[in-house]
Order: structure tokens, then sequence, then C-alpha cells
């Protein structure tokens, strides 16, 4: 199946859009181009958004705030006092996309009161389109519906949500809905059990977004961390077998400082003036939005060609985002530093995520 085929399946008029509380309306706001002619809240941050005329993923994506989104091109009636309603949704849904490409099926709960119901819908759908998805993926369907993120981002998804009243389904590359978890709700396992900080979560989702984009992260072997305190993006990086120069004006945790992978300053990181080169540079700093910046491209002189930013900017007032977002970009660009994705991560506040890769000068 084509890409362009793909491209043209993730349309439509009607979207479900997972948008969290703090950016929800900036986010439909940016989409009045786009034409919405109804909106509607079906489940926990989840929107059925209408509009006027078909758009595509590409133009909702620029928008930046959607954690995750699918095309709505069939919906079926929940019963879930019915014999009969996981069988018959589930032969629905099969017979509707049968002819268009999914390489795996999702199934996720827009509440969750319908866990169990989308649990045993989705076993069903596997039964009924194994021999579909064996061929579509060449094999792989099996390690992909076990990790979701080994499937190559490219490749189409059968997604279905399941709310108090209504199924829906669609049709959508990883790729283009923002996740490869569908619905993008990504509750993350870290990799050490004392690694419970919220921005080791965050570490972990902005990971997974680099593969979305075709960017591995596993030779980024050395990195700069900016803003490191208490430590939970450091150990996640450690914990990968990274050395990790962390800086803060606050001690990290003993633990994490312990750690043979990991070389600690404390001090502020405008006096911080680099001796080495890094292959990745990190940063959740609090505070000002434009000091975290400069000093994002300032130190990222510091990376070697082709190195990955990763760059946690926080929002003190929402409205001011559309300006925060020019001046940024003309920082990074005065540093040829390419900006390549926005995005909203699950575990992101009020804050935004920014994907970049240093270019030659």
């Amino acid at each position: 199946m084509s890409t362009e085929t793909q491209l043209q399946q993730a349309r439509g008029k009607k979207w479900i859009v997972h948008l969290g509380q703090e950016f929800a309306d900036v986010w439909f706001e940016r989409c009045k181009a786009n034409g919405i002619s109804q909106k509607k809240l079906i489940g926990e941050d989840f929107f059925l958004v209408d509009f006027s005329d078909e758009v595509g993923a590409a133009d909702l994506t620029s928008h930046i705030f959607a954690r995750y989104l699918m095309p709505v091109t069939y919906m079926w009636p929940v019963k879930s006092d019915s014999d009969s309603y996981i069988e018959r949704a589930a032969t629905g849904i099969v017979d509707r996309f049968k002819d268009s490409g999914f390489a795996n099926v999702q199934v996720f709960a827009l509440e969750p009161g319908a866990s169990q119901l989308a649990s045993n819908l989705r076993g069903r759908l596997l039964q009924l389109a194994d021999a579909t998805l064996v061929k579509n993926s060449k094999g792989n369907f099996a390690k992909w519906r076990q990790e979701p993120k080994q499937q190559p981002p490219e490749l189409s998804t059968l997604v279905v949500a399941l709310g108090r009243s209504c199924t829906y389904a669609g049709v959508i590359r990883p790729r283009e809905s923002g996740n490869f978890y569908a619905g993008g709700r990504r509750f993350v396992s870290l990799s050490s059990d004392e690694s419970v900080s919220r921005a080791a979560a965050k570490y972990v989702q902005a990971e997974e977004h680099c593969l979305l984009h075709g960017i591995s992260l596993e030779k980024s072997k050395s990195w700069l961390e900016l803003g490191a305190c208490p430590g939970g993006m450091t150990t996640e990086l450690a914990n990968r077998g990274f050395h990790v120069h962390a800086i803060d004006r606050s001690p990290l945790d003993p633990r994490v400082q312990q750690d043979k992978n990991v070389t600690f300053t404390l001090g502020d990181t405008k006096d911080f003036q680099p001796t080495k080169t890094f292959d990745a540079l990190l940063c959740d700093m609090n505070g000002p939005p434009r000091f975290s910046w400069e000093q994002v491209a300032r130190l990222s002189n510091s990376l070697k060609e082709g190195g990955i930013i990763i760059h946690t900017l926080k929002i003190p007032e929402i409205s001011q985002f559309d300006s925060l977002e020019l001046k940024l970009k003309e920082a990074f660009s005065e540093q040829n530093i390419n900006v390549f994705s926005l995005f909203h991560l699950f575990h992101n506040r009020q804050e935004i995520t920014i994907f970049g890769v240093k270019k030659r000068r």
C-alpha cells in the first residue's frame, strides 16, 4: 500500500482529538480556519470534532496541542448490556476496514468505565482480523501488538475508541496520530523503581516521539542536561547506559549523583562553559521561558553535528504562546537548530516539548 493512499485515509470531516485541559481552548481557536462546525466532549479530555469540509492529519497536527488524533469513518452504538454487541461491532468494523491496509489494531476506552468492554472488543477484533494483520505486517504483528512503538510509524493502524454510548473507528498512521499508543494516554513504566518523578515519564515519551519522526536516541551516548534536579530524567538516561553531565542550582538526589554514568555540576546554567562535545541536550528548567531557550541555544554549540535537543518549555501565560513560539524558533534558527516538532506530551502540564536537531554551520 502506498504512502499516498495511507495519507488519503487519514482525512475526514469527523475527528477524535485528545487535548490537555491547559491548551484545549487554544487548539480550538487555532482550528477555526479549518471550519469547525461542532465539538462535543465524549470522554476524559477527548473531543469529537466535526469540520465543515474534509481535513487531514497534517492540518490538525500543525496546531501543536493535540496529544492524539484519529479520523472517525465508522460509528456503532454501544450496547454493553447486549450479548451480541461485541460480535456485531467487531464484524462490522473488520468488514468496513478490511481493504484499508492496516497492520495493527488498537482499542482504547474514552473513559475508565469502558475499559473492560474495550478489552473484550479488542480480543474479538484480533481474532477476526488475524489473517489480514499477519499479511499486512509481514508476520510482525504479534511483536507490534505487545510493544506498539516497534511498529514502523508509517504503517497504518486500525484504531477503535469506546465511549459511553458510541463506538468510533478509523485508520491512521502513528506518525500522523501523534503517538504509538492509541488515545495518547501513556502511563509509563519507568526503568527503575526509584525513578518516580514526572520528569522521568516525560523523557520516556519524548524518546518515543523521536521514534515517530524516525530518530532513535540509542546512539546518543553523551548528554548535557539542564535543570536536572531531582534527577528523574537523569536516572532514565543513566539506566540506558548513557553518560549524563547534569547541571542545576539545587543538588541531585544522592542516589542519582552517585551513579557512575552521572557527572554533576552544582551551579547556574548561565555560568556553565562546556569543555567537551555531547550527542544530545535535554532541558526541563523552571523559570522564564526566554532564559531557558537562550541557554539551550547557547549550549547547543557544544553538540556534535546532528545532535538532538529535547527542550520542555514552561508556558506561564498561555495567551502569550504564539509570541513565545515565534521568538524561540528565531533563536534556534540563529544557532542552526532545526525544530522538527513541538508537542504537548501526556505528562506535560502547562508546558510544551520542543524537538530539534543541530545542523552543520
